[in-house]
């Protein structure tokens, strides 16, 4: 074949091949599409705020599982304290620590728990506006007429109460329904043992009728 005729066709195939890759050259460059993503659902915060309960209202719900009756009613004194909004917090920090105890609970012994409150808020000065005993510190009337009720008046004076963290609002004494009594407080403590550190809890180690639960921080041991 003619030298010259090669040199067109492989010429030919070339200016073809050129052209096409002209073309994908000169496509335009589509964008990239950038694929947003839902937000992520927004949990609402584990403590009920403070301002969606009615602290004037003893039937308010604090948790699923306390109300405002329970945490602020002075038993002795038939009254309800009129919380500040540190004690609000800590009302409803302990509440929220005591119902995960009744979750364990309920696992553990695989049925619903129902709580009987003893014992919540022991404020040492009592805000009720209008009442007689505005002012007063009820948690040391306690101490006198259910803890050194066979002491003398002149001996009660000498004594100096324990900081009961019932008095900030971050304790509550319980027993747990069908469990009453100290044999029945006393299954429940060994229940709830084990758990104490993940639940931030602490428990008081007593031979009574009712489990004390509060969050204050350790100082030797959780089950004290």
């Amino acid at each position: 074949m003619d030298q010259s005729i090669i040199d067109k066709v492989v010429k030919a195939i070339f200016d073809f091949l050129g052209k096409n890759v002209t073309k994908e050259v000169e496509k335009p460059v589509q964008p990239i599409q950038m694929v947003e993503k839902p937000a992520p659902a927004v949990e609402k915060p584990a403590p009920e705020a403070s301002s969606e309960i009615n602290w004037a209202d003893p039937k308010s719900k604090i948790t699923s599982r306390f109300s405002v009756g329970e945490a602020l009613t002075l038993q002795s004194w038939g009254v309800m304290h009129v919380p500040s909004e540190e004690e609000k917090a800590a009302i409803i920090s302990i509440a929220q620590g005591v119902g995960k105890a009744a979750d364990v609970l309920e696992k553990q012994l695989g049925r619903h728990v129902s709580i009987n409150v003893h014992a919540f808020m022991r404020p040492e000065k009592a805000n009720i506006p209008g009442s007689k005993w505005n002012g007063q510190d009820y948690n040391r009337y306690i101490y006198e007429t259910q803890v050194w009720k066979d002491l003398s008046p002149e001996e009660k004076a000498k004594k100096t109460v324990p900081k009961s963290p019932h008095r900030t609002g971050h304790a509550i004494d319980f027993h747990i329904v069908g469990y009453e009594g100290p044999e029945g407080c006393a299954k429940i403590r060994a229940i709830l043992l084990p758990h104490l550190e993940e639940l931030g809890l602490r428990m008081e180690d007593l031979n009574g009728g009712w489990v004390h639960l509060d969050n204050l921080p350790v100082i030797h041991s959780r089950f004290f």
